[in-house]
């Protein structure tokens, strides 16, 4: 069966449900390490799900790029994508 994400919980809470329900252990070096990466994937993978659910996957909308800087906190909003992202990084 595969692994249910709840996306009300906290990423750490479920990479930790993930580890348990599949009874992964960390006890040798070659463990940790195989356990370092999924973490990392299961990370990336919960974050960018999570980012394009509330933000959306259209690179090219400059609506979204601009509600982006405005909840980082952008005092004046630019006019354009570029100008977006050039904001958002530096914030």
């Amino acid at each position: 069966m595969a692994f249910k994400r709840n996306r009300r919980a906290l990423i750490a809470d479920e990479f930790s449900r993930l580890v348990a329900e599949n009874g992964w252990d960390s006890k040798s070096k070659k463990a940790r390490v195989n356990l370092k990466e999924k973490r990392k994937e299961f990370y990336g993978s919960a974050v960018t799900q999570d980012f394009t659910a509330f933000w959306g996957a259209d690179e090219t909308s400059l609506s979204a790029w601009r509600d982006l800087c405005q909840c980082l906190g952008v005092k004046k909003t630019p006019p354009s994508i570029e100008g977006c992202k050039k904001a958002s990084c530096s914030s």
